[in-house]
């Protein structure tokens, strides 16, 4: 048995070039240098304050304040960062890699799971998503886990990361084998019968995942869970789900071949402006022979347009697809989550917002949250009368939508209100 999993100390060191010790400014800038820190920063501050969504901004900032040794002040830029703007794979491993350097109890390495979760609701990021699955893994053998991290807790976080990597043809294993370890060797199973019993049918629904869907190793697999598997009756039934994927496999592998040629030539883009001929090309592909692959698996789309979107965040047209391929899942949680992503990675795209917005009332939120996406949208369309008075109108016929209730008043009183400022706010009037 290998010992059991250690705090990862870094993500991917070949890409790491930042330093590793925040250094106290004291021990390096003169008074006349922290004054020209101090009054850079200044005005840093008031390009954020312009221009909220600039992410160059926050990243020149951040590193302003890493080198004044301010953890507490990078922070709380990168907290804003997330709400106003969307991180980059590469800022994202910079906050947890900090983070795991600073933690020095339990309870500090446990609150880095929350970086992980805020990382993932931003993109399925392959790397990311690994180092969560340890780190996991990590806080469960922790000596001074206080019980806080259970079984339940570690299976919720490995099947959050499986779910989508499952499915990759190449690397689900990498993620899988964590799942695999902790059920046969970390977890702590009692020794009894009935244990022994559940930990042989959680083993076996792990070997039944995983062979359910092709992969480069499929073969490997199916060797190891023959010889792990005592039952040979489920052995044979087993067989029918590896027969299966086996004869997917080589579709799989030409869709793989077809696309990585058209993904390759993809450069990274920043704007809707730059949509090229590579990338129609690339979604042109996916339109006519994503379907083949994953029939009504949602799970495969995501695979492939997160994949496309972690290089391309601010393609409309990207975003677009993927909503008509999220009608799929019938969920609308899952449609409202990628709504809400559309917007923070399009922000001047208005049918995201408002397709957020019809998205939360589908879902019945509640009034206040959807009044705060509202002015969260009118401070965004503040140099745009017309945008603004958008936004109103949809609050105006959100609200009369719901007169019916038992907050009648209240809610005409709150037209009213609308209608006077957007009136207000009309050029002209």
């Amino acid at each position: 048995m290998e010992d059991k999993k250690i705090y990862p100390e870094e993500l991917d060191e070949e890409e790491d070039s930042r330093p590793q010790n925040i250094i106290s400014a004291n021990e390096v800038f003169d008074e006349d240098s922290q004054q020209m820190y101090t009054d850079e920063l200044d005005n840093r501050i008031d390009m954020l304050q312009g221009d909220p969504h600039n992410i160059v901004n926050y990243q020149q900032s951040i590193e302003h304040y890493k080198q004044l040794g301010k953890p507490e002040t990078v922070q709380q830029i990168r907290m804003q960062a997330n709400k106003q703007a969307v991180l980059t794979q590469e800022m994202w491993k910079d906050w947890i890699e900090d983070a795991l350097i600073e933690a020095t109890s339990f309870q500090e390495r446990k609150k880095i799971s929350e970086i992980f979760d805020m990382a993932l609701d931003s993109f399925n990021y392959f790397d990311i998503a690994k180092k969560y699955g340890e780190h996991i893994l990590a806080l469960y053998t922790d000596a001074e886990n206080d019980g806080s991290i259970r079984d339940k807790e570690v299976k919720k976080v490995l099947d959050k990361i499986l779910r989508v990597w499952l499915l990759d043809l190449g690397r689900s294993s990498e993620i899988w084998q964590l799942y695999l370890k902790f059920e046969a060797e970390i977890r702590n199973w009692r020794d009894t019968e009935e244990d022994k019993r559940q930990k042989e049918i959680a083993i076996r629904g792990l070997y039944k995942k995983k062979l359910l869907f092709p992969s480069i190793d499929i073969d490997e697999i199916w060797d190891d869970y023959k010889e792990w598997e005592k039952d040979e009756g489920k052995v044979k039934e087993m067989e029918e789900r590896y027969k299966k994927s086996n004869e997917k496999i080589e579709l799989v592998i030409k869709f793989e071949d077809n696309v990585n040629p058209l993904f390759k030539d993809i450069n990274t883009l920043s704007g809707n402006s730059l949509f090229t001929l590579d990338l129609a090309n690339l979604l042109e592909y996916y339109q006519q022979h994503l379907p083949d692959i994953a029939g009504n698996n949602f799970s495969y789309y995501e695979l492939y347009i997160e994949r496309l979107l972690c290089k391309c965040p601010a393609q409309d047209t990207i975003w677009e697809y993927y909503l008509t391929c999220a009608d799929l899942c019938k969920s609308e949680s899952v449609k409202n989550q990628i709504y809400r992503r559309a917007y923070k990675n399009c922000r001047d795209n208005i049918d995201f917002k408002l397709g957020y917005l019809r998205s939360q009332e589908k879902l019945n939120v509640s009034i206040e949250e959807f009044k705060k996406n509202i002015n969260e949208f009118i401070e965004d369309a503040a140099d745009n009368p017309q945008l603004e008075y958008m936004f109103r109108k949809e609050y105006i016929e959100y609200l009369s939508r719901h007169l019916n209730s038992e907050h009648d008043n209240e809610l005409a009183e709150e037209i009213r209100r609308v209608f006077t400022e957007a009136i207000q706010e009309i050029p002209g009037i």
